[in-house]
């Protein structure tokens, strides 16, 4: 585990590429995630939200009404 040290000098802290969108706690609710991914294309421009990397961060399942529907869309997503 880092120490306090290693935390207050930024040893913790990534770079991301530029729009790079990170997603999680999707539990269940593929509504949400759907108006989730328009908002993202409204928001990035077309030709942005194309380019864009998604990572889904986890949290895929579990308390929302469709699971399983969340997983199917989310396998149909390109790399």
């Amino acid at each position: 585990m880092p120490s306090e040290a290693d935390w207050s000098a930024g040893a913790n802290i990534t770079t991301l590429p530029s729009n790079t969108v990170l997603v999680g706690d999707i539990h269940g609710h593929l509504d949400k995630l759907r108006t989730l991914w328009q908002r993202l294309e409204d928001h990035l421009g077309a030709e942005a939200f194309l380019s864009a990397r998604v990572v889904f961060l986890g949290d895929y399942v579990d308390r929302g009404p469709d699971t399983a529907g969340v997983l199917e869309w989310l396998s149909t997503l390109s790399q």
